[in-house]
C-alpha cells in the first residue's frame, strides 16, 4: 500500500511514539496552513493535548467549560479510517497476602503468594487474552505482575465493547478470590477495580452530524470513509460522557506500542487534509 513512500520508523530498539505524535503533527500542520492561508474558513478553535489517554485519564483535569461544543481527536490507525466506538475498559489491581515461613519448616504453614499469584492467573480463560482475541471479541490482560511468599500483585486491564461483558469478567475475578481463598485458609486476596472509560458509541449514537461531519471531510479529502470500532482508548470516550461529543479520526499509524511502529508521511499529510475540510465544513454550518 505505502511501497514508495516516505516511511518514518524508530531505531528499533525503542518505540517510535507516532502513537500520538503523528496526531500532534497533524493538527499544528493544519493550523500552520490556516495560519498562512488567512483566507480559509474555519470555525473558533481550541486546541489540546492530554497525555495517558490510554489508561482514561489524559482529560481528568480538563476544564470542560474552555472546550468547544464539539471535539475530535486524532488517533488511530489506517487513513480514512473514522472511530465512533470504543472499548468499555476497567482497571483491576489483585493482591495477594500470604504467609511466609521459613522454607525448612513450612509443610502447612507456608502460604507462597506469588505462587498462588500464578495459579490464579492460570485459572483465567486463556482465549479470552489480547493474543487469541480480534473483532469485537473482548479480553483479561495481564499488565503486570511481581512479589515475593509474603505479597504479589497481578495488574489487569478488562476490555469489552460491551459493559454487562466486562462486568462479567469482574465477578468471574471476584469469584476466583473467593475460591482461592477457601483453598488457602489465611490467604487474603483484595480486589481493586476501577471503572477506566466507556463505550462513546451510547453517546455519539445520538449525535449522528457530528460523525457525518467527520465523515465528509475524510471524502472531501479524497479517501473513502471506513467507520470501525476502535479496539483501544480514547480521550474522545471520556470527553463524550463529559459532554463533548468527540469521535475519533485516523493518525495514520500502524504497529502502535511495539518497536516495529510506523507511519506514513502520505497518511499524515492526509490526516492534516482532513481536518482542514473538517474546519470548512463546520464553517460553512455557522453561517
Amino acid at each position: 500500500l505505502y511501497r514508495g513512500d516516505t516511511i518514518i520508523t524508530a531505531s528499533g530498539s525503542t518505540l517510535l511514539g507516532a502513537d500520538d505524535k503523528a496526531g500532534i503533527a497533524e493538527i499544528m500542520t493544519a493550523l500552520a496552513v490556516l495560519d498562512a492561508h488567512k483566507d480559509m474558513r474555519h470555525p473558533e478553535l481550541r486546541i489540546v493535548f492530554t497525555p495517558d489517554e490510554e489508561i482514561g485519564s489524559g482529560t481528568d483535569n480538563i476544564d470542560i467549560k474552555r472546550l468547544g461544543k464539539v471535539a475530535y481527536t486524532l488517533d488511530g490507525s489506517l487513513e480514512g479510517h473514522m472511530d465512533d466506538e470504543c472499548f468499555d475498559a476497567y482497571g483491576v489491581d489483585i493482591r495477594f497476602t500470604g504467609r511466609n515461613v521459613h522454607p525448612g519448616f513450612a509443610k502447612d504453614k507456608m502460604i507462597n503468594a506469588a505462587q498462588v499469584a500464578c495459579r490464579f492467573m492460570a485459572a483465567l480463560p486463556e482465549w479470552e487474552q489480547p493474543e487469541h482475541t480480534a473483532g469485537r471479541e473482548g479480553f483479561y490482560h495481564l499488565t503486570g505482575m511481581g512479589g515475593d511468599e509474603n505479597e504479589a500483585l497481578l495488574t489487569f486491564i478488562l476490555r469489552d465493547f460491551e459493559r454487562a461483558k466486562n462486568l462479567e469478567r469482574v465477578e468471574l475475578l471476584k469469584s476466583l478470590k473467593g475460591s482461592f481463598e477457601k483453598k488457602y485458609p489465611g490467604l487474603v486476596i483484595t480486589l481493586d477495580v476501577k471503572d477506566q472509560y466507556s463505550n462513546m458509541k451510547e453517546i455519539l449514537s445520538r449525535y449522528p452530524e457530528v460523525t457525518g461531519l467527520a465523515e465528509q471531510a475524510i471524502e472531501s479529502a479524497g479517501m473513502k470513509v471506513v467507520k470501525t470500532a476502535i479496539r483501544g482508548g480514547t480521550d474522545g470516550a471520556r470527553l463524550t460522557f463529559k459532554g463533548v461529543p468527540t469521535p475519533n479520526i485516523f493518525a495514520g499509524g500502524l504497529m502502535f506500542h511495539s518497536k516495529k511502529e510506523w507511519v506514513p508521511l502520505s497518511a499524515m499529510v492526509k490526516a492534516a487534509d482532513t481536518v482542514l475540510h473538517l474546519c470548512g465544513l463546520w464553517a460553512e454550518k455557522k453561517k
